[in-house]
């Protein structure tokens, strides 16, 4: 007995300070319950939540198959809501690469529009957490008594945007026409504020280094550039009030983009956009997992079991890039060059404790679980060379039932996992509950509802669940989703920042 209890400490100690990927939630009851299910671990299900809720030692935890489809998507810090932006002025920007390679005069608000973007992509360039984080999940899993057998797979696709902010200049390098400014003397009648913003906003971004980013045309200055740009705006027949909007775009963001436009000038060389590096990297890893567990109880201390599980899995890694400002049409997405397959061995092991046989002076049954899930870490190559390592997962859990029909479980993370996105890590803590209306094979209304937050991110927002299944005659439907507090902005609309959702048909016996 303290052989298996050093052991397990051994695993689980060890396994506190791996990084992982993202823990799923898998199975539309523990989605319902905000994700808290290792200390409940009921049905086929339980192999992958705890193994060791494999031994029936209630009369709920019931032996079938269940077929389990979810899918979460996240999208971190303000990605969406910046690139919704950029999309917004996609035809102003065109106009103005169309002037970079063909020849033409910018106005007021050209510039403005250059500015602005050039801001927007400094914030994601300079948030490294900024993503999107997908997680799909599909199973068949068979429980029979304290056997189970099952194919699942987890899928995490991470997408993220690498931005160059460097190479931004409209000169007329590298074979391009470059756009046209000239000095102008007067200022076009009416618009002797805007001038001024204008005029104050060339100063604040660096006249000398703006300059440089539109190709050095010879004696001009700050007062010649802003007439000029009102001039233009003018021919281009915008009204007054659309050039007052250009010159508060310039006046607002020109502080913010002070830094960007003096690195892109780089001490006087212009870095030509057409040699612009920026680009939206994917990455992808499904695994495929064939797994075999088994639980057995520990006679010494009643209400104790441990479980295991036994895998192989095949691991389906992709890696592509997509140069978004490269000139010509970027290589498709192609499997056979950028998807790899490898298989590798894997374990799991498990814990459960139903403390109330243990102590049978509590009033109601308490259980407290945790699981640790690939604990050899196996690795998987990108066709790049790189690794993707599936590293172990920790995960600690309890439940208590108050009364037969309701269900309130707590999870949390023990171990801080990496996802696809470059340093964003997820740590959920989650806590849920579960009120049985029936509860029993013939006929049951279960009702769900839950809670999680990603404490490894501090700007992280709770995100809600709730469910509800059809349980009769040994048939089983349930359904779930999840939302989160928190929004972003996408084309002057508001959306969840992730939300999810699962559905499970289950047989039960």
């Amino acid at each position: 007995m303290k052989k298996i209890l050093l052991f397990l400490s051994m695993v689980f100690i060890s396994a506190g300070y791996s990084s992982a990927a993202q823990w799923q939630i898998m199975g539309t009851r523990p989605m319902g319950m905000g994700g808290a299910f290792v200390g409940v671990a009921e049905g086929p299900v339980a192999q992958y939540w705890n193994p060791a809720g494999l031994v029936p030692h209630d009369d709920d935890n019931y032996s079938g198959f269940q077929l389990p489809v979810g899918v979460k998507a996240e999208v971190t810090g303000e990605l969406a809501k910046n690139a919704s932006k950029i999309s917004e002025m996609a035809d102003k920007f065109k106009r103005i690469n169309d002037l970079q390679k063909n020849g033409g005069a910018v106005d007021a608000d050209d510039i403005a529009a250059f500015v602005k973007t050039l801001s927007l992509l400094k914030d994601i360039a300079n948030d490294g957490d900024k993503g999107l984080v997908a997680d799909v999940n599909a199973g068949l899993d068979f429980k029979f008594s304290k056997v189970s057998v099952s194919i699942n797979n987890f899928t995490t696709v991470g997408f993220i945007p690498d931005i160059d902010t460097k190479n931004i200049a409209l000169d007329n390098s590298d074979g391009l026409s470059g756009v046209t400014v000239n000095n102008e003397g007067s200022t076009p009648a009416g618009l002797e504020s805007q001038y001024d913003m204008i005029v104050s906003a060339i100063n604040a971004l660096g006249f000398d280094n703006l300059k440089t980013l539109l190709g050095n045309p010879p004696g001009l200055t700050a007062e010649g550039l802003a007439n000029f740009l009102l001039k233009t705006a003018r021919d281009n027949s915008l009204s007054d009030s659309q050039i007052t909007e250009a010159a508060n775009i310039l006046a607002g963001y020109a502080p913010h983009v002070q830094s960007v436009v003096e690195a892109a000038a780089g001490g006087g060389d212009a870095h030509s956009y057409k040699n612009n590096e920026s680009r939206l990297e994917a990455k992808a890893a499904s695994m495929m997992e064939v797994a075999v567990g088994y639980a057995w109880d520990i006679e010494k201390v009643p209400g104790l079991s441990v479980g295991g599980n036994l895998k192989m899995i095949n691991g389906y890694t992709a890696a592509y890039t997509y140069d978004f400002m490269k000139d010509g049409k970027p290589d498709d997405f192609d499997y056979d060059r950028d998807v790899k397959s490898t298989w590798q061995p894997a374990a799991d092991i498990g814990v459960l404790w139903n403390i109330t046989k243990y102590v049978p002076s509590l009033s109601v049954p308490v259980k407290a679980g945790i699981v640790a899930r690939n604990i050899n870490s196996p690795e998987f190559k990108y066709v790049t060379g790189n690794k993707y390592k599936y590293d172990r997962q920790v995960r600690a859990g309890a439940s208590v039932t108050p009364v037969s029909w309701i269900t309130v479980a707590a999870d949390i993370d023990v171990t801080e996992n990496k996802t696809l996105v470059d340093n964003f890590k997820s740590r959920q803590l989650a806590l849920g509950a579960e009120f049985n209306l029936g509860h029993s094979l013939t006929f049951n209304f279960p009702l769900r509802a839950g809670i999680m937050k990603n404490i490894a991110e501090s700007d992280s927002d709770m995100a809600y669940t709730a469910g509800f299944g059809l349980h009769f005659v040994h048939m089983a439907f349930d359904f779930a989703g999840m939302i989160s507090s928190s929004t972003t902005e996408i084309d002057k609309k508001e959306y969840p920042t992730h939300g999810g959702a699962s559905f499970t048909f289950s047989l039960l016996f």
